[in-house]
This record gives C-alpha cells, structure tokens and sequence, in this order.
C-alpha cells in the first residue's frame, strides 16, 4: 500500500495558512521562469526588429510587442514585492502562533 503525500496548504479547501518556507521555493521558481520568458521574448523581439525596414507594419507589431514587455517589466518589481512581503508576514505569523494552533 502506497502513502498519500499530504496536499499543499494552498489546495486544501477551507485553508487559511499564511505562506511558510515551504511555498518559498515554487514561488521563487515560477519567478524565475515569468522573468527568463520576459527577458527572451524582449530579446527575440528586439532582433526582429532590427532586421525588419524602418516603417513597415511587422517593424510596428514589434515596437507594439517590446511595449507589452515594457510595461509588464515594469509591473514585475511591484509583484516580486508583494510576493515577497506575503512570505515575510506569513513567517512572522508562523513564528509568533501559540503553541497548537494550526492556522491563523
């Protein structure tokens, strides 16, 4: 008979966990992995555009693609901050519980 891993804290329903070390590493992860898809795609993009004539209608879907990306990068520092804040006060919350509680 095979033992069932346990669920993440964030599958569970009715789980009011904060955020602990466990979820630190899938978090950092799929930061990493957003950060490497914005980075190529920009990377890609600025290449094509260099090959493509000045005003031509591909020349201007890239600039309008290097614009997404822009304002996404720009938004990216925010979300690595609330993320990163949430982990902070879900380990403080973790540190200061009373002995036997489980949750908030």
């Amino acid at each position: 008979m095979q033992k069932q891993m346990p669920k993440p804290s964030w599958t569970q329903e009715n789980s009011y966990e904060a955020l602990g070390l466990g979820d630190l590493a899938p978090v950092a992860i799929l930061l990493v992995v957003v950060f490497l898809i914005v980075a190529v795609g920009a990377y890609i993009l600025t290449e094509v555009q260099t090959t493509l004539p000045v005003n031509s209608q591909a020349a201007n879907i890239t600039g309008k693609g290097l614009g997404a990306f822009v304002i996404f990068g720009n938004w990216f520092a925010i979300l690595v901050t609330i993320v990163v804040a949430a982990l902070v006060i879900g380990l403080l919350l973790y540190a200061f519980r009373g002995p036997g509680e489980k949750g908030l």
